[in-house]
């Protein structure tokens, strides 16, 4: 038996807003600590063993993003840390662009 849920505007309102949030903003600042996680580490292990060693942390952030299993695997297979920027530019552009038409 489904249950009967009442939505008033108000709470309609404040879900859209969570939802243009996440989809937007929340999602820019985790591509932003990415970035920033690559850096630290191409900073401190230099950047080959930093692109071998994120590779275990990308699963962890294709998931935060809200990815779909096909634009998650261009991050987490990304051989390189330059390839994982290229690829996160790409989603994060793509998603920007998306949500602006």
């Amino acid at each position: 038996m489904q249950k009967e849920t009442i939505l008033t505007q108000q709470g309609l309102d404040e879900l859209k807003a969570k939802i243009a949030y996440l989809s937007t903003a929340r999602r820019q600042e985790v591509a932003d600590e990415l970035r920033w996680v690559i850096d630290g580490a191409e900073e401190l292990l230099g950047v080959e063993r930093a692109g071998r060693y994120l590779r275990k942390f990308y699963p962890w952030y294709a998931d935060t993003l809200g990815l779909s299993k096909a634009a998650r695997q261009t991050l987490v297979t990304a051989p390189t840390t330059a390839h994982a920027r290229q690829a996160l530019d790409a989603l994060t552009s793509a998603a920007t662009a998306q949500i602006a038409a």
